[in-house]
């Protein structure tokens, strides 16, 4: 396929996905989490500091230093990437008048994660082509992935999850085009936004490692010129990390992760922890990303076809499943479905485009790849139209509910919940309410999405010319 109509089909698949995003945005953010990395990153740039100014109900969310100041807890990796947002914000703060400056400022970084997530689109698009999956089936596995899976919504917030998921897919891709300097920086920015993937270090290396015959013989220096390469970035990125503990903690390896919360702890017994991320009803892969579906049937797909990615696959997934599953929170805190997997949804799907492509050459198959579309997007319908901290909090009295009944579950519940309170939590919504003006933005947003989809499916014959 040719370069030009390559650019041409990642194109049409990142404005389809970030229209998709716009459309669904709330423009606010959720949790205190999320307001301790705007927080950090307002910080940054009205102070060049990244210090926080909390209260002791926000203890949780930030540790005291040695100088007494308070430091988030959470990667940097996040808070850096909102500085363009924030700044661009705060220009149109000034525009509207110094009152309004940090809402405004506030409320278009709150965007950020849009573009996040739409970037996902032709970085995914990518990495299939290159894993050898054929275009059409390529761009319908991505359009699987950003439609009708979690990681559509969690492009609503400053969650770090979506840009964790950006960096991740970016280091398969990487990986895969035989580049590993950029995959190692993709890696790099993976961790400094989420600890726990520096596991993707030594997952990849030791594909790098296979994948080069007699890699670490002394007369195949090729082999550690690529170790090195993917190396590079993220000692350097290491150090960065070791450095700024150190100047907030005065310890390079205390990244403020864990605080003095006594249940703050790696608790829970792993094969409950791990039925919970994967098929518990309240919080279940299985029930809130249908296309996970896809992806398992098309282990065995994956598995003829390329061994070596097979084995990629289960490199990143089975140790970060492992250590989330054992984690206090496993599900992720008050979320929709299962978010500490939604970094790990673009892997997860990777096997699901070898399926599809097979699916797609019987019209059965067919209609099993449209069945599983609808009832996917189905399932996000209610993260991305409510706000699931309201309902949460409206749900404490069924907190065991929400996460093993069907009937408490956030994908069902806040159905309930946006039925009787009638709170459609949409950016335009909640500036104008359910008024015709918001309701034109709507219907506007949603129509160019569809263009935009439908022209990023029908660009086969566009392709052929």
């Amino acid at each position: 396929m040719k370069s030009s109509v390559v650019r041409g089909t990642r194109f049409r698949l990142f404005l389809a996905a970030l229209l998709f995003q716009l459309t669904f945005a709330s423009g606010h953010v959720f949790s205190f989490d999320e307001v301790a990395i705007a927080d950090i990153a307002a910080g940054i740039v009205n102070e060049g500091k990244a210090e926080l100014h909390f209260g002791p109900e926000m203890r949780l969310y930030y540790k005291p230093g040695p100088n007494g100041e308070q430091y988030s807890k959470f990667g940097i990796g996040m808070s850096a990437a909102l500085i363009p947002f924030y700044m661009v914000g705060k220009i149109f703060g000034f525009l509207a008048g110094p009152a309004k400056a940090r809402l405004i400022a506030d409320i278009i970084a709150s965007f950020a994660n849009c573009f996040f997530v739409a970037l996902i689109a032709p970085c995914f698009f990518t990495l299939l082509r290159l894993a050898g999956v054929p275009d059409r089936s390529a761009r319908i596995t991505t359009l699987l992935l950003l439609f009708c899976t979690t990681l559509s919504v969690y492009g609503r917030g400053l969650f770090n999850d979506a840009l964790t998921a950006l960096a991740v897919t970016l280091a398969v891709q990487m990986h895969l085009a035989n580049r590993p300097a950029w995959s190692g920086a993709a890696v790099a920015i993976a961790f400094a936004t989420r600890a726990e993937y520096a596991l993707l270090a030594p997952s990849i290396a030791v594909i790098l490692c296979i994948s080069t015959p007699l890699m670490l013989s002394l007369s195949r220096h090729g082999g550690w010129r690529k170790l090195v390469r993917f190396f590079a970035p993220i000692i350097f990125m290491g150090l960065l990390l070791a450095l700024y503990n150190y100047a907030r903690f005065g310890s390079p390896t205390d990244q403020g992760t864990l605080t003095d919360n006594p249940h703050d702890v790696f608790s829970t017994p792993f094969h409950i922890g791990l039925f919970g991320l994967i098929a518990s009803p309240g919080k279940g892969v299985l029930w809130y990303a249908a296309p996970v579906w896809l992806a398992i049937w098309g282990c065995v797909d994956l598995g003829r076809r390329n061994r070596l990615l097979l084995a990629l696959f289960a490199v990143i997934i089975v140790p970060l499943l492992l250590l989330h599953a054992h984690w206090h929170s496993w599900m992720g805190g008050w979320s929709y479905g299962p978010r500490r997997l939604v970094a790990l949804m673009p892997v997860i799907m990777i096997p699901a485009g070898f399926i599809v492509e097979r699916l797609l050459t019987t019209s059965r198959g067919r209609t099993i790849v449209v069945t599983t579309a609808v009832v996917g997007f189905a399932a996000q319908l209610a993260g991305l139209t409510t706000n699931f901290m309201s309902y949460l909090q409206w749900a404490q009295d069924h907190k065991v509910s929400t996460l093993w009944s069907f009937e408490h579950s956030s994908m069902i519940g806040q159905l309930h919940w946006l039925f009787g309170t009638g709170w459609v939590d949409l950016w335009y919504t909640n500036l104008l309410g359910l008024s015709l003006p918001a309701g034109l933005i709507g219907f506007a947003l949603t129509s160019a999405t569809a263009v935009a989809t439908i022209y990023s499916l029908a660009s086969d014959a566009a392709d052929s010319r």
